[in-house]
């Protein structure tokens, strides 16, 4: 698990901005299914309004399908707990990713004795998680080999 909470796949303000993302982008990307001869959802075809609302994405515009695919599905996630993890896991998340410091404050008792192994990188951020993999991936690979 990297950079993610335990708990709920979703809560507090970011559940609200992945429900009105829902809201807002799923009935535009299904208008669009279909529209391109290749299936691909083109932000150049959205309406004048539309594209106006994408350009304050903070990520390119041709991701609104993959994004409203993975906050639609963390909408969906059920509550997971330590002991619902029951083959030995890596919880990798950086001291300064606040929502996964939060929930491992919060489940820190319940990993005693779990099969969940915590790594925290000091000073990374919820993107450095993904983007330093000089310095993620090898902790990846020493649990993967143990």
């Amino acid at each position: 698990m990297v950079g993610n909470p335990l708990g709920p796949g979703v809560s507090g303000e970011w559940r609200q901005l992945a429900v009105d993302f829902r809201a807002c982008w799923a009935p535009i990307v299904q208008a669009q299914d279909g529209s391109t001869p290749d299936g691909v959802f083109d932000p150049r075809l959205l309406s004048p309004a539309d594209q106006e609302e994408i350009q304050r994405l903070s990520f390119p515009g041709e991701l609104v399908p993959a994004v409203l695919a993975f906050s639609s599905a963390m909408l969906d996630w059920g509550v997971v707990t330590p002991t619902d993890l029951r083959c030995p896991t890596l919880w990798l998340f950086g001291s300064e990713n606040k929502n996964a410091m939060d929930s491992f404050k919060e489940y820190k008792e319940s990993l005693q004795g779990s099969r969940v192994q915590v790594h925290v990188i000091e000073g990374f951020t919820h993107p450095q998680e993904f983007d330093r993999i000089e310095q993620v991936l090898p902790v990846v690979l020493a649990f993967i080999r143990s």
